[in-house]
């Protein structure tokens, strides 16, 4: 029982991270669209939609961290053991 609650947890936090991945993607594209600007008003929305992607990034990257610190104190046989299954 405990084992099916380790793997579903374990699945979450995969999908979270999947989840954060995709934005840091969107994030890139956005960036590289924004320096294809042809003209300064192109160039000021390319900075403001890289900004913005980079506020969400840092959100993203914030959040991730505290569900990985509370996933450690909450279940740390799982991620224990991930680490000895990697190897």
């Amino acid at each position: 029982m405990k084992e099916e609650i380790d793997e579903n947890k374990e699945k979450e936090v995969i999908q979270k991270a999947y989840k954060y991945n995709v934005l840091s993607v969107i994030g890139a594209v956005l960036i590289i669209l924004a320096n294809q600007a042809h003209n300064l008003l192109e160039l000021e929305i390319g900075l403001l939609v890289g900004f913005v992607t980079v506020i969400l990034q840092v959100l993203a990257l914030v959040s991730a961290l505290l569900a990985t610190r509370k996933l450690r104190k909450l279940y740390p046989d799982v991620v224990g053991n991930r680490r000895k299954n990697i190897k």
